[in-house]
């Protein structure tokens, strides 16, 4: 089962493919952190996780 931001961070993914900080500014101006407080760090972490599960692929 992956975590709430994986699932979230997938979901951004899909539609285009993004890296960390064009994440990061799309979260900012879609104003999660008003309901789900996710740090820029965790950002970074999950996506490595991601791609370490084999769920992504960095290039």
């Amino acid at each position: 089962m992956l975590s709430k931001p994986a699932t979230m961070l997938l979901g951004l993914i899909r539609e285009k493919p993004l890296n960390a900080y064009e994440i990061i500014k799309r979260l900012n101006y879609m104003n999660v952190k008003w309901w789900f407080n996710i740090a820029d760090s965790t950002v970074y972490s999950t996506l490595k996780a991601l791609e370490k599960k084999v769920h992504i692929r960095c290039d």
